[in-house]
């Protein structure tokens, strides 16, 4: 995908307040943010991950694990709390874990384009409940499937998720294997 650089904002129900730009520790989001904002959701109509999945365990930047589809290889980060991994589909997972929520999502392409957002649904990671943003951007000649996952663990401790993948079907197929993994408490 080559062309300009197009940034998707996330609604407000991912995005930090403004007052932690500067916060103070009081002002650090907890689990009990993430749950506020998870109350009243749906839960996610995604595919089960089958019991004898393939792959293997890779670390959540010390966060956890999850068990990532076989084909997807670890690409080098140059922050050490991000990671992210790469399918053989061009599919990617990664985990960004911080003090605060990612507050959108990003893309490139070009020409014409544009955006489909699904209404905002709830999984369970390891306990947690957490709001997934989903969006398709339709280019002239292809589609791509992201969506955006943070899970808020403890204070100053949020595990953002996100995903990029050439498929619907793809993409809430690692969601499931996001909702499926261990998070380090």
């Amino acid at each position: 995908m080559k062309g300009i650089f197009l940034a998707l904002i996330a609604t407000s129900l991912v995005a930090v307040p403004a007052r932690a730009q500067g916060a103070k520790p009081s002002d650090i989001p907890t689990p009990e943010y993430g749950e506020g904002l998870a109350k009243g959701k749906p839960l996610c109509q995604l595919p089960p991950v089958p019991k004898a999945a393939t792959g293997r365990a890779e670390s959540l930047v010390g966060a956890g694990t999850i068990i990532l589809p076989a084909g997807f290889i670890a690409e080098p980060q140059e922050r050490p709390t991000s990671k992210r991994w790469m399918g053989d589909d061009s599919a990617t997972f990664t985990v960004l874990v911080g003090p605060r929520a990612m507050g959108g999502m990003a893309h490139s392409g070009g020409g014409d384009v544009t955006f489909e957002s699904a209404p905002p649904c709830v999984i369970s990671v390891d306990g947690h409940h957490a709001v997934v943003e989903r969006v398709k951007v339709v280019m002239q000649t292809d589609s791509i499937y992201l969506a955006t996952i943070p899970v808020f663990v403890k204070p100053g401790k949020i595990v953002n998720a996100s995903i990029e993948a050439p498929s619907a079907a793809r993409r809430d197929e690692l969601i499931s294997r996001f909702a499926a993994s261990s998070i380090a408490h």
